[in-house]
């Protein structure tokens, strides 16, 4: 069995609140870097084989800070890189998108599996996902390893590993910082063995 170790990213500095999607340049914020710390000391002293994480900046900080505590090594994988399921409002303030484009927010929102018009729906994101985790735990059997991204990613493949239902991707999301950790054991569902948040340590 693997423990698979899920974490997003710490809170990103961006007091304007643009959507950023894939863009570059996003760093954590000083909340955001506690986060990171936070995470990595619920997790020191554990036996990480690795640290892998989305190749954006936001998402290699977290796993620099995690990889730090825990000793393994960070590995970028394009495989972890955030949703494209945002992308039409990429550079937009949230605000703008919620005012301007209330329907497509609203179908994002309320019925992911109906937002079209992108180069990777929501389905072929959890397949995507799926696809990657299973892999990492599939390289470290018996192990334990970390798997840094985003919020959508990360909860669509955790719905996709334990057989949810994708409608619910907007349901109990992570948090930034937040950690899920799961059991897998070959091809079958994945089982949660523990949720944890920053500030509950």
């Amino acid at each position: 069995m693997t423990l698979l170790h899920l974490v997003r990213h710490g809170q990103v500095d961006n007091p304007r609140k643009i959507v950023y999607g894939r863009q570059r340049g996003w760093r954590l914020s000083d909340r955001g870097r506690q986060e990171a710390e936070a995470v990595a000391r619920h997790l020191g002293g554990r036996p990480i084989a690795r640290v892998y994480t989305s190749p954006l900046e936001r998402a290699v900080q977290t796993a620099t800070v995690i990889a730090g505590a825990c000793g393994g090594e960070v590995e970028p994988r394009d495989d972890l890189v955030e949703a494209l399921l945002c992308i039409p409002w990429e550079g937009m303030p949230w605000r703008e998108v919620r005012r301007g484009r209330a329907r497509e927010w609203a179908r994002y929102l309320f019925r992911p599996l109906e937002v079209c018009g992108v180069a990777e729906d929501l389905r072929a994101l959890a397949a995507r996902m799926d696809t990657a985790l299973r892999a990492i735990a599939a390289t470290h059997p018996g192990q334990q390893v970390v798997a840094v991204s985003h919020g959508d990613p990360l909860k669509a493949g955790i719905l996709a590993l334990t057989g949810g239902d994708l409608r619910q991707l907007h349901q109990n999301p992570i948090p930034t910082g937040g950690l899920v950790s799961l059991e897998m054991d070959g091809p079958g569902f994945a089982r949660v063995r523990e949720r944890w948040v920053p500030g509950r340590e």
